[in-house]
């Protein structure tokens, strides 16, 4: 069985070993002003189900069975196109807490596919003319039609590759954690876009009867989501290439207790240089220079030479392999702690790291850290520790430890002020 488990630990590092949309259920909606629909946003599509309606000094498109917008389309594939106008149902704003006028407009008129109604049926909206890897709030703005049922929706919003999906009782708001079947809402679905469109379908849910209801959408550019950092992992039999121009490559890590650096089983060297390199060595135990037995309790750590970069180290990525010629001692598991040039002697944790694969004869293992933009994930770094309090089997045989950056660049404040202190000895000096 292959685990792989990444706990962040560093405060202001996210860690994400999967990245998709985030779908939430907004508040209860009262006025048009704290509705979020607003003139100020910066909108790709906004669109009404059945009429057309302005909301908060935004003016909605119409679609209906004869009206598509441009850049929209509306499928409900074998099944018929219909729209409600100017009829509420069951649904009663005041009780809910709805007084905008612009939202009573927008949820008094809908779309729906009238003979669409039974399991699995189903109606696709697509927006189109996006542009790829900008972000987006997508909102479906919701309420209640009859009170009797419940119209039980699955919601899949297909974004690229990317799918996720949401299961509402339409008819119910309550499920959805709203204090009142008259309460109005909107589903959002936060994405980033894989491709120049978004597609959301709409299909009726096991137990439930009735089509969805479309109201009204909006999709609005939003700010990019911060980087996170990603930890990749592989498995191997047969090796990794690995750096020989990295931060670390050269270098010797200081050990906190020599005795934990010890030859094993014959196989492994005590030179801790062999860590940075530049070699992998033959899979299994053939190369007994390239292997380092990590004892448990062992800490490695990396200084870096801030006497000639006092400004410390942007870091931008770190990989760490191991090998055996089992997988008895191949499993990575080790916490990650940096230190800052403004206290060089003070660690502060990055991430903890637990990866077993699948067994293997031999086993090689490799673990990566970069953020997910590629930018640096820490600056004005003096020194990196990783930490193994537990190892497989007692030690565990590491192959290399990988580390890649560069001086970190002084903001332009900083080297402004540096100048005009400079200037300031000069002209004292002159004196």
């Amino acid at each position: 069985m292959r685990r792989a488990f990444l706990t962040v630990l560093s405060f202001g590092v996210c860690i994400s070993l999967v990245q998709g949309g985030v779908i939430s259920i907004g508040p209860a909606l009262t006025t048009d002003a704290a509705s979020g629909i607003s003139a100020a946003n910066t909108y790709t599509h906004v669109i009404s189900g059945g009429e057309t309606v302005t909301v908060n000094s935004v003016a909605f498109d119409v679609v209906d069975p004869g009206t598509t917008p441009a850049n929209f389309s509306w499928d409900t594939f074998t099944w018929t196109k219909n729209e409600v106008q100017n009829n509420n149902g069951d649904w009663l704003p005041a009780v809910g807490g709805v007084t905008g006028t612009g939202l009573i407009e927008l949820f008094r008129d809908f779309t729906y596919s009238g003979n669409g109604t039974g399991v699995g049926n189903h109606q696709a909206f697509t927006l189109s003319g996006l542009t790829p890897g900008a972000s987006y709030d997508l909102r479906l703005y919701v309420r209640s039609w009859d009170d009797a049922n419940e119209r039980r929706i699955d919601l899949t919003f297909s974004n690229g590759a990317e799918v996720d999906s949401q299961l509402i009782y339409e008819d119910q708001p309550p499920h959805e954690g709203l204090p009142s079947v008259d309460s109005a809402y909107y589903v959002s679905y936060n994405y980033t876009a894989q491709a120049t469109s978004v597609t959301v379908d709409a299909e009726v849910a096991a137990g439930g009867n009735g089509s969805f209801h479309m109201y009204g959408l909006t999709n609005q550019e939003t700010a990019p989501p911060p980087p996170t950092l990603v930890m990749s992992t592989a498995a191997s039999t047969t090796g990794f290439l690995v750096s020989a121009i990295d931060l670390v490559e050269g270098l010797a890590p200081t050990v906190n207790d020599p005795n934990l650096v010890r030859v094993e089983e014959g196989a492994t060297t005590t030179d801790l240089g062999a860590l940075s390199n530049g070699a992998f060595g033959a899979p299994g135990l053939p190369s007994t220079g390239e292997v380092v037995a990590i004892h448990n309790g062992t800490v490695l750590t990396y200084p870096f030479d801030i006497l000639t970069n006092p400004d410390g180290y942007d870091i931008f990525g770190i990989d760490t392999y191991t090998g055996w010629r089992d997988g008895g001692r191949d499993a990575q598991q080790y916490g990650v702690f940096y230190s800052l040039v403004s206290s060089p002697g003070s660690f502060l944790p990055l991430a903890s790291v637990d990866y077993n694969p699948a067994y293997a004869s031999p086993s090689d293992t490799m673990v990566q850290f970069a953020m997910s933009d590629g930018s640096a994930m820490l600056s004005r770094v003096a020194a990196l520790r990783f930490e193994f309090p537990s190892t497989e089997n007692t030690y565990v045989g590491y192959r290399e430890i990988d580390v890649f950056g560069s001086p970190t660049i002084p903001e332009p404040t900083t080297m402004a002020l540096l100048g005009l202190g400079l200037a300031v000895v000069a002209r004292r000096r002159r004196r």
